[in-house]
C-alpha cells in the first residue's frame, strides 16, 4: 500500500519450510518542503505492532544531517484518535538534533546523545531492537556511519525503547539545510509452521 510516497506492507518469508516471518515494514521517503517560517514539517503513519509474536523491531534512518537541522521519529499510542501522535502520546523518539543523535524516552524526558563526527554530513542511525517471547526487549543494539553507538544500552535494556501497544510513529523534520531523508521501520512477527508433504 502507497499513501503520499509512503509504503506499508507486510510479508512472508519462509525459512527451513518449518519456521517463517512475517514482517511489517514501514518505508518514508524525503518529506516534501514545508510552508512555515519555522521550516518544521511532520507526517503521522499508523503502525500497529500490537501481536503477540514480536520478536524484531528495526528501525534505519539515512539522511544528510548538520548542525542546523533536525530529523526524527517518534512512536506512541493515539490516545484520543486524531491520527496526530501529541507529545502527550508519544512513548520513544530517536533521531538527529543539531550536530548530535539523541534517544528519548519522551515520558520520563530521559535523552540520550551522541555528538557526531563533523568531517562529513552523510548520516545514519540504525535501531534493532530483539523482544522476548512476551515482547519485552531483551537485547539492543544502534549503529551510526562509524559504527555501534549508544553502547551503554546494550547490557541495560531499557523497557520503553520498545511498546508492542504502539499505534502510530511520527516523522519530523525542521531545519534550513537539505535533509534528504529516508526512514524504514520493520516489526518482524515469527510463528511456527508445520508443512506435511
Amino acid at each position: 500500500m502507497r499513501i503520499f510516497g509512503i509504503i506499508v506492507s507486510m510479508k512472508s518469508v519462509a525459512m527451513l519450510g518449518l519456521i517463517s516471518f512475517q514482517v511489517l515494514a514501514v518505508s518514508v521517503p524525503t518529506l516534501p518542503e514545508s510552508e512555515f517560517c519555522d521550516t518544521e514539517i511532520s507526517t503521522n503513519i499508523a503502525f500497529n505492532v500490537v501481536r503477540n509474536d514480536a520478536r524484531d523491531f528495526g528501525v534505519s534512518m539515512a539522511f544528510m544531517g548538520t548542525e542546523s537541522n533536525c530529523v526524527q521519529v517518534a512512536f506512541g499510542r493515539d490516545a484520543d484518535g486524531d491520527g496526530n501522535l501529541a507529545a502527550v502520546e508519544t512513548g520513544f523518539v530517536l533521531g538527529w538534533r543539531g550536530g548530535a543523535y539523541f534517544i528519548e524516552d519522551a515520558e520520563s524526558q530521559n535523552r540520550m546523545i551522541e555528538i557526531a563526527d563533523t568531517t562529513h554530513t552523510a548520516r545514519k542511525l540504525v535501531l534493532d531492537v530483539k523482544l522476548n517471547r512476551d515482547c519485552v526487549p531483551k537485547h539492543v543494539t544502534l549503529l551510526n556511519e562509524n559504527g555501534a553507538c549508544f553502547t551503554a544500552l546494550s547490557g541495560n535494556v531499557p523497557s520503553w525503547i520498545f511498546n508492542r501497544n504502539w499505534n502510530l510513529m511520527k516523522v519530523t523534520r525542521r531545519g534550513v539545510d537539505v535533509v534528504s531523508e529516508s526512514i524504514d521501520v520493520e516489526c518482524k512477527y515469527k510463528f511456527f509452521r508445520i508443512v506435511i508433504r
